[in-house]
């Protein structure tokens, strides 16, 4: 907090109005609705008579603000458009499965057209064709094709069963890459769901220990960093909270790494130093001097 409020204080020094006297503030206007508004709010521009009460510097520094603000404004507008279109294109790309390997043979392709290398093009098209072809079941596999050598269907029956064969392989196609996305959807949501409530359940662990351990703020940083690496550890062996109860074993993950950050700390921690008598022997806290008698012996065990 104290750095926080070191950067406004700073923020405050460097404010174009800062060598401005206190002045009263505008009144309130109000407008043709009724409605209360205040001027000073609504108005983003200094007046001519509000400039001239700046310093020289505090206007200079104005004058630079205010370019600065345009300047990141007319950027703002310019890059929008470049980022809607982005946000399109990868939008198409994700829905439609195509990857950047894909997208950059179709650029390639379409480089060589536009170059008029033709005969490279070709080179290049010519499998993407055929490949095509095949799928579309435009090319007759070799069973049919033995079929119609042999005169048991023509050759239009034989297309004819070469189609659908195509039609329903690449139906099977789209319904398991469909169901592939479902799944890989389920998957992050329920993986969403496990890391949110460990999170929450490991923030109200440290915040429990917070107002209770006196000492806390100086294990707070070891602890998160001891977290950090089980949580390394348990992603590189192929683990993870327990689906059923995160938040559980995350408290159990954070309660170990407070051991493991406790015990370290015992090895810093100064020894008691121990504490002799005159005589040699060890010193009690809690002795006492010799009684003097009898009565002082019986005075000294019932108030010990």
């Amino acid at each position: 907090m104290q750095t926080v409020e070191a950067a406004l204080q700073g923020e405050k020094a460097e404010s174009p109005t800062a060598d401005v006297g206190n002045e009263k503030a505008e009144p309130e206007t109000t407008d043709k609705s009724g409605e209360q508004t205040d001027e000073a709010e609504d108005d983003e521009e200094l007046s001519d008579e509000e400039r001239k009460l700046l310093s020289e510097k505090a206007n200079r520094r104005f004058v630079s603000l205010t370019h600065q603000r345009d300047e990141a404004k007319r950027e703002t507008e310019s890059l929008k458009p470049r980022a809607e279109q982005w946000d399109r294109l990868t939008g198409f790309l994700h829905e439609n499965d195509i990857t950047s390997q894909e997208v950059n043979n179709a650029l390639e392709i379409t480089r060589l057209i536009n170059s008029q290398d033709y005969g490279k093009a070709l080179e290049v098209l010519g499998p993407i064709y055929e490949e095509v072809a095949a799928r579309a079941g435009q090319v007759l596999p070799e069973d049919l094709q033995e079929d119609v050598r042999l005169g048991k269907i023509t050759l239009d029956r034989a297309k004819e069963l070469s189609v659908a064969r195509a039609n329903a392989a690449a139906t099977q196609q789209r319904t398991e890459r469909q169901t592939q996305r479902d799944t890989e959807k389920d998957e992050q949501e329920r993986n969403a769901k496990v890391v949110n409530t460990a999170v929450e359940a490991v923030d109200k662990w440290a915040k429990g220990k917070a107002g209770s351990d006196p000492d806390w703020h100086l294990k707070q940083d070891a602890v998160s960093e001891q977290v950090e690496l089980a949580i390394n550890r348990m992603k590189r062996e192929g683990k993870s909270f327990d689906a059923n109860d995160p938040g559980k074993s995350a408290v159990e993950l954070a309660e170990n790494a407070l051991k493991v950050v406790e015990e370290r700390m015992k090895k810093f921690r100064p020894k008691p130093e121990e504490r002799r008598a005159p005589n040699g022997q060890f010193a009690s806290p809690h002795a006492k001097p010799t009684p003097k008698s009898h009565m002082e012996a019986v005075e000294q065990a019932l108030s010990g």
